[in-house]
């Protein structure tokens, strides 16, 4: 029941971000935090992960491949791809922006703990435990680098100094990357999440053996720029203090 529950809120999730119904999406990603999250398992928290959006594979071709023939394993719209893709997404509300943050990070606690444990195991923050094997399952190890590259992305996009493009007129609402006067996210509480979003994975990649793969190296290598160049430039100092821990 748990199962169908979870891949229930996936697909509302999937379609709500699809549509263009902004009230729908934040249906959804309540739907997440109270609903789902609450009475999550560190197994579930897993498939969670690791589950391809219910409507993803439905519009892959008959053969499995999907329209540019890439491995669909690779490229179909993970919960956590979808929940990034909100935070890339300029027309969401900063309110749907957090949830969608706090969702991730809760996801990736739930199920393996805190980055920073040796083994699994231990109790993560909300006093759940992990599960008791001492390795993460092979399908959330295959989906991690492709996240950690693409958080890493985000990371470097939403930490970035913007400056108004277009005058009076753009009403503030036109910004590009530059020397402007501040981040490109302008929620200060949705740059710390993105700091411990960001340097969380350099964990959970680490403790996975991800130093290892040449994959890790880029995206860790740009967690790190922007810390130096823009976390730790923050006007808000908790961005600051969490970009040195």
């Amino acid at each position: 029941e748990s199962a169908c529950h979870t891949t229930s809120a996936a697909l509302q999730l999937h379609l709500a971000a699809a549509g263009d119904d902004g009230r729908q999406l934040t249906l959804a990603l309540n739907r997440w935090r109270r609903g789902v999250l609450p009475g999550l398992t560190a197994a579930g928290a897993e498939d969670a992960l690791a589950m391809a959006s219910p409507a993803a594979s439905s519009q892959q071709k008959p053969d499995g491949n999907d329209t540019d023939g890439r491995d669909p394993a690779a490229t179909a719209s993970t919960v956590p791809a979808v929940l990034v893709s909100i935070l890339e997404d300029g027309s969401s509300t900063e309110g749907q922006r957090e949830s969608s943050l706090e969702i991730l990070n809760e996801l990736l606690r739930i199920a393996l703990g805190s980055p920073h444990d040796a083994a699994r195991g231990h109790d993560d923050n909300g006093g759940r435990k992990a599960a008791a094997t001492s390795t993460t399952t092979a399908a959330v190890r295959d989906v991690l680098p492709g996240l950690f590259d693409r958080v890493a992305e985000t990371f470097s996009r939403r930490m970035a100094r913007s400056e108004a493009v277009g005058g009076c007129g753009a009403g503030g609402r036109g910004l590009r990357s530059g020397s402007g006067s501040g981040p490109s996210e302008p929620s200060e509480h949705i740059r710390l999440g993105l700091v411990i979003l960001a340097t969380d994975l350099c964990g959970y990649m680490s403790r996975c053996g991800g130093p290892g793969e040449k994959r890790f190296l880029r995206p860790a290598s740009l967690v790190c720029r922007t810390l130096a160049t823009s976390a730790l430039l923050d006007p808000y100092p908790d961005v600051q203090r969490e970009s040195c821990a």
